[in-house]
């Protein structure tokens, strides 16, 4: 009864975490913040639902197996999101700032209040449209 409990809460917990990652992953503007996120996924998603699995099976030499590979994730996750950050950087990415996104706010705004002017002008100087004849 309590191992039941303890593997569902497990579950519950492990796919709260992927879900929140997979929405971060979806909502975050750079591939930066975006690895931030895949690193979640690596060391809180992905081995709380290995773990429960572990724990499901009981003794056996597939839950050693499964304690392997999040040992594995644990191992191996840091080294990946270093290496995809540093091609990253090679590749010529830059990480976002808020500075970057709020001056891409302001530059959008300007172009907005730009359009709205050069319709307010069209529309000033458009020749009246009526039955002159």
């Amino acid at each position: 009864m309590i191992l039941s409990i303890l593997v569902i809460a497990l579950l519950v917990v492990g796919v709260f975490f992927l879900t929140v990652a997979a929405i971060g992953f979806v909502r975050l503007p750079d591939v930066f913040c975006r690895l931030h996120i895949s690193g979640v996924i690596d060391t809180l998603g992905a081995p709380l639902l290995l773990l429960a699995a572990a724990l499901y099976l009981g003794v056996s030499l597939a839950s050693g197996k499964l304690l392997l590979a999040i040992l594995f994730l644990y191992v191996t996750s840091p080294l990946v999101g270093h290496l995809l950050a540093r091609a990253a950087v090679v590749a010529g990415y830059q990480p976002k700032t808020f500075k970057d996104q709020t001056d891409a706010a302001r530059a959008r705004h300007y172009e907005r209040e730009l359009e709205d002017d050069s319709r307010l002008q069209a529309t000033a100087t458009a020749p009246p449209s009526g039955g002159d004849a």
